[in-house]
């Protein structure tokens, strides 16, 4: 593109995944690009989702700690850990149901959550500190029987709040991470966290059946080793 449009150089632009294709570009083309900035970087030698129980452990901690030490927000909920483990037990027993408003067609729509939903969607509010300062309450709220904003945030990150396309996803993460750690680095990878290792797990099977090569690269392989 920057050799069709005739530029010397150009900005690049990356969050996520995004960031290890601008690094990969400045590996490859260091002299064609001015400026890069990176959002939320992922480097080359990361494994995903290896790290992902772990790193939203971490994140989760952060906001539930900083919970406690705001006298309001530790008043209204004393312990919104205890409440997520609460909340897993009774899930993994029977899974909630809540109605929400489908956001396409308008006409109520029952969603099921298990403890797994409910993992993923506290992993993907903590991506915005809009979502994350709210989690307290979500728990505390679903704790007290109502899952309709639980249910809520399930549906947006499920479609507006997170589009992307599941066969792309499989093909990158397929052939960048997921081949390149084995089913006994899962365990320790995940112990003691709330995500455990269902993520982690059901990703190594989707790509046994999405069946694309590993990419391997000379500058990832002398990261992995």
């Amino acid at each position: 593109l920057r050799l069709a449009l005739q530029l010397p150089k150009f900005d690049l632009e990356g969050g996520s995944y995004g960031t290890r294709v601008a690094l990969e570009y400045l590996r490859r083309h260091p002299e064609g690009v001015r400026t890069a900035v990176l959002e939320g970087a992922f480097p080359p030698g990361a494994r995903a989702p290896l790290t992902f129980a772990r790193d939203t452990q971490t994140a989760l901690d952060g906001v539930l700690g900083a919970c406690a030490q705001d006298a309001t927000c530790h008043a209204a909920f004393t312990d919104p850990a205890g409440d997520l483990n609460i909340l897993l037990s009774q899930l993994a027993k029977t899974p909630a149901r809540a109605t929400v408003n489908d956001t396409r067609s308008g006409q109520p729509l029952l969603l099921l959550i298990s403890p797994q939903g409910l993992a993923q969607v506290i992993r993907y509010s903590l991506y915005l500190p809009s979502t994350s300062t709210q989690i307290p309450m979500f728990l505390r709220q679903a704790v007290q029987g109502d899952f309709r904003p639980i249910a809520e945030l399930a549906q947006f990150w499920g479609g507006a709040g997170l589009q992307m396309a599941d066969g792309l996803f499989l093909s990158v993460t397929c052939a960048e991470d997921v081949a390149f750690f084995d089913s006994a680095e899962v365990g320790a990878a995940t112990q003691d966290t709330f995500m455990g290792d269902f993520r982690v797990r059901s990703q190594k099977a989707a790509c046994a059946e999405w069946q694309v090569p590993a990419v391997v690269l000379t500058h990832l392989q002398q990261t992995l080793t």
